[in-house]
């Protein structure tokens, strides 16, 4: 005897979805580029400013907060993307998560992840 039986519908009939003329299939180039974007998304943060990376800029060096998970080919793809310019090289710098206490209790503050952009000669980025 058991307390828990359930029945099984059986059902024979498929159901087979229509078709429909107004969706379009995309084309290579279209799923590459979707892919590219998709990619892209979520990759420069924003731009990190201070004092030091405002005189850096004078050397076409620019300095933006990356998402922990981006790599310097992704980076370079997406400044290149975003901005219109071309990129030189790619410096990254991991810092790390910092304790941070108030009397008792102890906190974290986390680490970001910046990605130094130094650009071709007559290259500019402009800041706002």
């Amino acid at each position: 005897m058991s307390l828990f039986k359930h029945k099984k519908e059986k059902t024979t009939q498929s159901v087979v979805p229509e078709k429909s003329p107004d969706k379009k299939i995309p084309t290579v180039d279209q799923k590459q580029e979707n892919k590219k974007t998709r990619h892209m998304l979520g990759i420069l943060k924003n731009t990190h400013i201070t004092e030091k990376t405002s005189s850096a800029a004078s050397e076409n060096k620019y300095v933006f907060s990356v998402s922990k998970n981006a790599d310097k080919k992704q980076i370079k793809q997406d400044v290149e993307a975003k901005f219109g310019v071309a990129v030189e090289r790619v410096n990254v710098i991991n810092l790390p998560d910092k304790e941070r206490r108030r009397g008792g209790i102890r906190g974290w503050k986390p680490g970001i992840k910046k990605a130094i952009v130094k650009l071709k000669e007559g290259e500019k980025i402009e800041m706002k």
